[in-house]
């Protein structure tokens, strides 16, 4: 896996914030998925069980544009900052990515449905998310599977390094606007 370092990683994971996210967690020796399941908005509590459960050391979190409007904006946010919250709290390491990014690494393209079928496809045991009803009832089951297909990332030796040199130069860019007009004040 990631040469000696992977030795000390034990588990990582990958999530999906949003309302309707999920999570999926791999064991860095086999590189298996060994647990996957939805965020329970409002109950980080359970996210945090799950990092302590599977000594998970890594989380690589997708850092989307949040839905429009004040209430999407508010319910992405306050997912997102919960799942961040218990990661930090089960003391594993961060990582960020966004989503054109690992859907170019991993050839999935922005329709749900294919990203769903592609991860069942990958993972069979991911089977039980059959979505549900007619219709499919998608939106309820691909945070789950995207969560997982972002956790491989951590996995891959080649994307992994990829991801890590991306977050560096982002943590290194100066976060300093410059302004926008010379105003002198009145």
């Amino acid at each position: 896996m990631h040469n000696e370092k992977a030795n000390a990683r034990k588990c990582v994971m990958g999530v999906d914030p949003g309302k309707t996210g999920g999570f999926g967690i791999f064991d860095m020796a086999s590189g298996d998925l060994v647990s996957a399941g939805p965020l329970v908005f409002g109950d980080a509590k359970k996210l945090y069980d799950k990092i302590v459960q599977y000594d998970v050391r890594e989380v690589l979190f997708e850092r989307a544009q949040a839905a429009r409007g004040d209430a999407g904006q508010f319910e992405y946010g306050r997912s997102f900052g919960q799942s961040e919250g218990a990661a930090m709290a089960g003391g594993a390491k961060l990582y960020y990515c966004a989503p054109q990014w690992w859907k170019a690494r991993l050839n999935v393209s922005t329709d749900k449905a294919r990203s769903y079928a592609k991860a069942v496809s990958r993972w069979p045991e991911l089977e039980w998310l059959a979505p549900p009803g007619p219709k499919g009832g998608l939106q309820d089951v691909h945070g789950i599977a995207e969560a997982c297909l972002i956790g491989s990332i951590l996995v891959s030796e080649k994307l992994f390094a990829e991801l890590v040199k991306n977050n560096d130069a982002r943590i290194k860019k100066s976060t300093r606007r410059k302004p926008r007009f010379d105003w002198k004040g009145d």
